[in-house]
């Protein structure tokens, strides 16, 4: 009888922690786990706007996927709400100035970005790790796309930091791994401008699984390596 009091006792807190958001070390809650991708995030410390990572497993060799992500003119067909993205300055092989426009939800402008990406691969060790972060003001204006911004009714983006870590898995899949925080520079809602930090990952994720079915991503990645890289048939 005393055992069966104790238990009815624990039963509200049980109920409790299981309407409670699955929350991971360090704070980070999970707010998507579906189609085989996981989005996460949490409160970013003096900022509205919330800090997210995401993952996914990608169907393709290390190498495909990384001629996916290094390739700016196509980001616009599988990169979450990117409305544009070109490269302004080559600073070496591995590193870049790009300039990033974000499709917004009307009724608010689309965001802009100046950016520096590095990407640093290391194939041995099964690697390739690709940073992003932008330019803060006043450095941004060197490069002339005050004029862009204006024409377009596009806002600067105060930040946008991100990091994308692409890891062999084996010789066909990928674990593709995606952290970012940026500050889209407009007053809304904490609720509202956290759904960015839920959906846009989550479209990332998915679209890059249909993005590096593309033979062209293969055939440069085989040119790039000087092996052949054969998409699975059907593909």
């Amino acid at each position: 009888m005393k055992f069966k009091k104790r238990l009815f006792r624990y039963i509200p807190f049980v109920l409790f922690l299981a309407a409670v958001p699955a929350l991971a070390a360090g704070g980070w809650e999970v707010v998507i786990n579906e189609d085989g991708c996981k989005v996460e995030n949490r409160a970013f410390k003096g900022s509205d706007m919330k800090e997210f990572r995401a993952e996914t497993i990608v169907n393709a060799p290390l190498e495909v996927v990384a001629e996916v992500q290094m390739d700016p003119v196509r980001m616009r067909q599988w990169f979450g709400d990117c409305l544009e993205q070109k490269v302004l300055k080559r600073l070496g092989k591995n590193k870049k100035v790009i300039y990033h426009v974000v499709n917004a939800p009307w009724p608010v402008d689309d965001r802009d970005a100046i950016a520096t990406v590095t990407t640093k691969p290391d194939w041995g060790k099964g690697v390739v790790v690709q940073e992003v972060r932008s330019i803060r003001p006043p450095k941004d204006t060197e490069y002339g796309m005050e004029e862009t911004t204006k024409k377009n009714n596009r806002v600067r983006m105060p930040k946008m930091d991100a990091t994308f870590t692409l890891t062999r898995i084996d010789a066909n899949k990928t674990k593709y791994a995606y952290w970012a925080h940026a500050e889209p520079g407009i007053a809304l809602p904490a609720s509202i401008l956290n759904m960015f930090a839920k959906d846009q990952p989550f479209k990332t994720l998915k679209n890059i699984k249909k993005q590096v079915k593309k033979p062209i991503y293969w055939k440069r990645a085989s040119r790039a390596h000087n092996r052949e890289f054969k998409p699975p048939s059907g593909k």
